[in-house]
């Protein structure tokens, strides 16, 4: 079994080699070798037969797409299949069970070289489509945010850097400026990376490293920033580099998503940090940055808001449960679950400096971070 740390939480991954594969790819930094720590997350890639052993529905919804019991539940989708056992149940290891459905056909191998090109993605092989359909809001961050829960951590949805040996973050929904305003200030040496997108915030006012990979747009690259603008040039796959300088020249905006070690090199990577300051990223009709100080209350319903909405999914599930089984089973409501982020974010903001940022719809990441006083 292969295991990881991330902020102190273990996870142990066993089964076929695309899935660990994917999974070593994701969490590069974070090889835990101790093998006498217990496992909090257990993954498995696994076949349908073996998931249809360790889980026994009581009910079903979405016409048999999603099934559950009292603690379980088993989700199918179009790529995989997945069952995740004690999310919810404290002091007992969660399970995490997937299902891969890998086709090896000629049409469907055909489709998706169609699928690649329309979607300007590059073109997809079965363990980048798995990453890409596993490894983001759809299933594993998801999951692993409940795991968070039980160890007094809470996904916050933001970028963080350590910058001068203190923890700063930047929250904000989609589209704010904290990815390119993050890597803007990660051109200063003092500055070190921690999380982007996907931020793990203890109650104890500490902020851990995150190596989920890095979702770089067009939008970043073209403000300049020296690393983001030598990974394209010089470092991108070239069949990667076709789709995207084609969906430049079609107006769009095009992705990748890249390792953090890969992308900033080891050496700026923070395992940790405390907070010191916390900005929230809102674009607004003002034509000038406006900052204004905010009471902890505010900032912790702030991001407790732009944190759920990424969350969408598990609400979605735990929504279809209560509605078929409401009051016949131990998961816990949504309201639960937005109660003990909100006491994890109020209690890590205690001793932080917290700003409200207006951010006009046209800024650069320069002029808003020297409004900020995070650079000259």
């Amino acid at each position: 079994m292969d295991r990881y740390n991330i902020a102190g939480v273990i996870i142990g991954v066993r089964g076929n080699k695309i899935g660990k594969k994917v999974m070593k790819n994701e969490f590069l930094l974070c090889e835990e070798k101790d093998i006498s720590k217990e496992v909090d997350l257990k993954i498995s890639f696994c076949t349908l037969e073996e998931i249809e052993r360790v889980f026994k529905p009581k009910y079903y919804s979405l016409a048999g797409k999603l099934s559950f019991n009292d603690t379980d539940f088993m989700k199918k989708d179009k790529k995989y299949n997945y069952c995740v056992k004690n999310l919810f149940v404290d002091e007992s290891t969660t399970e995490l069970y997937i299902n891969f459905k890998s086709k090896s056909n000629i049409q469907n191998k055909f489709e998706k070289i169609v699928k690649s090109f329309v979607r300007n993605k590059g073109f997809i092989d079965e363990e980048k489509d798995l990453e890409i359909q596993m490894m983001n809001y759809s299933l594993f961050w998801c999951v692993f945010q409940m795991v968070l829960l039980k160890n007094n951590l809470s996904f916050i949805h933001s970028s963080i850097v350590d910058f001068n040996n203190k923890g700063i973050i930047i929250a904000g929904t989609g589209g704010c400026g904290k990815t390119s305003s993050t890597f803007k200030l990660l051109e200063k040496q003092q500055t070190k990376y921690i999380a982007e997108d996907f931020g793990i915030l203890g109650d104890n006012g500490m902020v851990y490293y995150n190596p989920k990979l890095m979702s770089i747009y067009q939008t970043d690259v073209a403000h300049g920033q020296d690393r983001l603008s030598s990974y394209v040039k010089n470092d991108m796959l070239k069949s990667d580099k076709f789709f995207w300088n084609f969906n430049k020249m079609m107006k769009g905006n095009p992705m990748r998503k890249i390792s953090p070690s890969k992308l900033i090199g080891e050496n700026k990577i923070s395992k940790e940090s405390e907070v010191n300051k916390a900005f929230y990223f809102a674009r607004g009709a003002n034509k000038n940055i406006e900052v204004q100080d905010i009471s902890r209350t505010e900032m912790t319903e702030r991001v407790l808001h732009a944190s759920i909405r990424e969350l969408k999914i598990l609400f979605e599930i735990l929504n279809n449960i209560h509605a078929v089984s409401f009051g016949d089973n131990q998961m816990p409501l949504l309201s639960d679950i937005e109660e003990k982020m909100r006491k994890i974010y109020y209690k890590a903001f205690k001793n932080s400096q917290l700003k409200l940022v207006k951010v006009p719809l046209v800024s650069t990441p320069e002029t808003l971070l020297k409004q900020i006083n995070l650079i000259e």
